[in-house]
């Protein structure tokens, strides 16, 4: 499958580790396609012409706005979505990978020809997140 991670996630720290993990598969990014700055619908349909399967994104609206959910439908897109947790640095880039390294392989393995929405989900709440630490 192609893959398109939206410019609105760290695409540039996801591309090689997803690449490497997932190596039957293609993850590109709006540098490497030259797509900033392009409006949703338009990106769908050059997502489209240049054979991607899916899109990962943190942008919900697309699926609540009509004109975009229809054009992810008529682009032929899975819709991936990662929910956004205001966490910055190092801990946010963390969080974000982990929920997509562990979410995709229920994406390649569904079978869905038909475009879908797959909804990523934190490992835990933000005050449960890493590890537990104690004195030995």
């Amino acid at each position: 499958m192609k893959i398109y991670i939206d410019e609105n996630l760290p695409y540039r720290a996801l591309v090689e580790p997803l690449t490497k993990l997932f190596r039957k598969h293609v993850f590109r990014h709006p540098g490497q396609e030259t797509l900033t700055g392009v409006e949703d619908v338009e990106l769908f349909e050059s997502l489209s012409e240049r054979d991607f399967d899916a899109i990962i994104t943190q942008d919900a609206n697309q699926l609540s706005n009509s004109d975009e959910r229809s054009g992810l439908r008529s682009a032929g897109l899975h819709w991936i979505g990662v929910p956004q947790l205001n966490e910055p640095g190092l801990h946010g880039l963390g969080a974000v990978a982990g929920m997509v390294i562990s979410g995709l392989p229920y994406f390649f393995e569904s079978d869905a020809e038909l475009p879908h929405i797959y909804r990523l989900k934190p490992a835990a709440h933000r005050a449960k997140r890493g590890p537990d630490i104690e004195p030995v």
